[in-house]
């Protein structure tokens, strides 16, 4: 991704999302190191290269549902 472009991640399943720049710097909305799953201000990409993008996704059973093996999930990454 380049310099000065926005970067977006929207989900129904995404709890909470973060970008970490190429040099290292953890990216998220509002101040936070974290974004919410459909926030409209997004991030903007400090410098150019490849980002990581985690993600945390929303358990249907909550916290004593164990975990499955496997998770589809639909996420949407929008840069611009």
């Amino acid at each position: 991704m380049s310099k000065g472009q926005r970067l977006w991640v929207k989900g129904d399943d995404i709890n909470d999302w973060k970008a970490v720049s190429p040099a290292g710097q953890v990216l998220g909305c509002h101040g936070a190191n974290h974004c919410s799953p459909n926030d409209d201000q997004g991030v903007l990409l400090p410098e150019s290269g490849a980002y990581v993008v985690s993600t945390s996704f929303r358990m249907g059973g909550g916290v004593m549902t164990a975990p499955a093996l496997r998770r589809y999930v639909r996420i949407t990454f929008t840069v611009r």
